[in-house]
């Protein structure tokens, strides 16, 4: 109560980890503000998936400010400082580059690049790949091609895609720490560290090292990469999930006769999405397109 009646701006849904009376918060923003806000308590699903990493995000910050009870500049230097003895890097790594890739059985390939700038996401330098790589599932080979293809635009005069990591995270072990390594050293790049942490194991791997690295004495900067990894693994499963939606609504708007790629084109323009298209009467279709491929696309998409 004391955060939403009192603000301008307001979601339209508030995602709760505990269920509990709202009803009364929800008439006076409604009285107070004119607005109507809906509260959701999920058990399962991807409303549930992002509850626990708002929770994940929420811990991390409540040790950064509360427990270490330092302004947050000082304790991002300091983090990145124990980041650079930790993995014994060059330089204090400012700029952290973090990949992932995400497929379905070797297809759909697509691979995610986050940015994390002075311990904070800089989600405007965000970048996400189609792979080429499909076929058999093969994670290594796919980080060696989306690496590289990153290289390629090092040194071109691009504000976001120019810049130079202080240190390259990968999701993975010593398979994908060479992956990187190799697409490194194909570019005639040999000055920029690489680090993969392992999901599971949580452990970390670094050429130079004998043995995995284990953050459990330093929860902190665990808990710091561990937030990069799981916003890469966040960010390249939304793409793949996007691409595959894609090319299934594609797939069966194609089975329709008489729709090409100028009359999807109108009807993606005019609702927007697959579902909303299903849910439009026949008058609404006509719109956009002549009755008889109406007819036809309800008919099909309702079977489906």
């Amino acid at each position: 109560s004391q955060i939403y009646l009192e603000q301008k701006e307001l979601p339209q849904e508030i995602i709760l980890p505990v269920q509990i009376d709202t009803s009364h918060l929800v008439k006076a923003v409604s009285k107070t503000q004119g607005k109507r806000i809906k509260f959701l308590f999920p058990k399962k699903g991807k409303k549930k998936n992002l509850l626990e990493l708002a929770n994940k995000n929420a811990a991390h910050s409540y040790l950064l400010s509360k427990l270490v009870g330092k302004p947050r500049t000082e304790i991002a230097s300091e983090l990145l400082i124990q980041a650079k003895d930790t993995f014994n890097l060059p330089v204090v790594p400012y700029r952290i580059e973090c990949f992932d890739i995400s497929n379905l059985s070797g297809k759909e390939a697509v691979a995610s690049m986050v940015v994390f700038e002075d311990t904070l996401p800089k989600k405007k330098d965000y970048r996400r790949f189609k792979l080429k790589s499909e076929g058999k599932p093969n994670d290594c080979l796919m980080m060696r091609e989306v690496i590289e293809r990153r290289l390629v635009n090092l040194n071109k005069k691009d504000d976001k895609f120019g810049k130079r990591p202080d240190l390259i995270l990968v999701d993975g072990g010593k398979p994908q720490l060479s992956a990187v390594e190799n697409a490194l050293k194909k570019s005639g790049i040999n000055d920029i560290p690489v680090v993969a942490l392992a999901k599971k194991v949580e452990l970390f791997y670094k050429s130079g090292f004998k043995k995995p690295i284990s953050l459990r004495k330093n929860r902190l900067l665990l808990n710091f990469f561990r937030q990069i990894r799981d916003e890469s693994h966040r960010f390249a499963l939304a793409y793949h999930q996007k691409i595959r939606s894609l090319k299934m609504t594609l797939s069966l708007l194609d089975q329709v006769k008489g729709i090409g790629y100028i009359r999807k084109e109108k009807l993606f323009k005019k609702f927007g999405s697959l579902e909303s298209i299903s849910k439009a009467n026949i008058e609404e279709l006509k719109k956009v397109i002549p009755e008889k491929i109406a007819i036809e696309i309800k008919r099909n998409l309702n079977k489906k």
